[in-house]
């Protein structure tokens, strides 16, 4: 290794290990994680800040040394000095760069989807049709015949399918504390699963929300209904006080 490249190496397994000390501390500041599917993605995610912060950081550094120690003071009056590609070092980065993403690619890329795909391939426990209009939901129990306007119950470990609907314009269904997103598109019917892993709701924890997540007019932000996850008891119970379908 020359001398040049001594200095920026050396600062970039430094700045390398600073930044993935500083992610392994402050991610798990991420919101609830409260379904299945949430720790499919929040896994994939962790994943891919731990492996692109060298590919950053090598970057970042060697640019900005380039910078501050080759820059040319005034204004230029010849051409530089012509550069000569480095072969062993293309190649090198040729072959690393095309590892991870033909890692990233599979895992948690491929992995990761048949992962969530296998909980939306299961018979469901509970069915859900959740109608956007601007600016709510409408929520249907459709096994059960009741419905629902102020807010979604879901019982623990229950694998529910989410059937989405819009009766105007482009929504989207997003529950944070899930993790699952789906557009609710005009005139189509769109799918998502969640199996919730954690008791909650909106009063103590405000990523328990069904909230719309694609700009569809000026009161979108307030277009949210909570959700409660309870025990499979209390959603029985729930569910024998809604108003039944008619």
């Amino acid at each position: 290794m020359s001398k040049e490249m001594v200095i920026p190496a050396i600062t970039w397994i430094l700045l390398t290990a600073i930044l993935e000390l500083v992610a392994f501390l402050t991610l798990g500041a991420l919101p609830s994680q409260a379904s299945e599917q949430a720790k499919v993605i929040d896994d994939a995610f962790f994943l891919l800040i731990y492996l692109v912060i060298p590919v950053f950081t090598l970057v970042v550094v060697f640019l900005l040394y380039s910078i501050m120690k080759f820059r040319v003071s005034g204004r230029p009056t010849v051409d530089g000095p012509g550069l000569k590609g480095h072969l062993p070092l293309t190649l090198v980065w040729l072959a690393v760069t095309t590892v991870l993403t033909g890692f990233v690619f599979f895992h948690p890329g491929v992995t990761g989807l048949l992962e969530l795909r296998a909980e939306e391939n299961k018979v469901p426990d509970i069915v859900i049709q959740a109608e956007a209009v601007r600016y709510s939901w409408k929520v249907m129990y459709p096994q059960e015949m009741v419905y629902s306007k102020k807010e979604i119950v879901l019982p623990i470990h229950m694998n529910t399918q989410f059937l989405v609907s819009s009766k105007d314009v482009l929504h989207a269904f997003w529950i944070p504390a899930f993790r699952v997103k789906i557009d609710a598109v005009p005139g189509q019917t769109t799918h998502v699963n969640a199996t919730p892993t954690k008791l909650g709701s909106y009063e103590t924890d405000t990523q328990f929300r069904l909230q719309c997540a694609e700009l569809c007019g000026l009161a979108h932000a307030k277009m949210f209904l909570p959700v409660t996850v309870v025990s499979e008891e209390d959603y029985r119970e729930w569910i024998s006080l809604q108003k039944p379908i008619k």
